[in-house]
């Protein structure tokens, strides 16, 4: 074998192993991320729906948290609160009745219906 294709083999097996360790590092964040999202979930209350995530890009872990109930007239009423999970903030929140949103914002920027709503915290939740 010549210098040059030891050369190259050697770079191969070294970004395979790099490749494996991140991929390693990535499932312990997002194990860990779960698990604080959980701890943090079980201290709020039970929300009807929930999800966690963490962001490489955001460099954070996240969950949304989804609260619903029936009112007097049969509307459906909710809140839904997106947490920045390790330090337990709130840095964004839906409350609606029927089809009708009455407070919608996430970070400094307010929004005007669930669905811009979820375009908003898409990047915070989305794998």
């Amino acid at each position: 074998m010549s210098k040059a294709s030891v050369v190259i083999v050697f770079f191969i097996i070294l970004q395979t192993l790099t490749f494996t360790a991140y991929a390693q590092n990535d499932l312990e964040l997002q194990q860990k991320c779960s698990k604080a999202a959980n701890d943090l979930i079980g201290r709020i209350g039970n929300p009807f729906t929930f999800n966690t995530h963490y962001s490489k890009k955001l460099g954070g872990c996240f969950a949304r948290a989804a609260f619903y109930e029936h009112g007097k007239d049969g509307a459906v009423q909710g809140t839904t609160y997106l947490y920045n999970v390790p330090d337990g903030k709130i840095i964004g929140f839906l409350s609606f009745i029927g089809s009708q949103s009455s407070e919608c914002w996430v970070g400094k920027t307010k929004c005007k219906s669930a669905d811009e709503f979820d375009d908003l915290i898409a990047p915070y939740i989305e794998h």
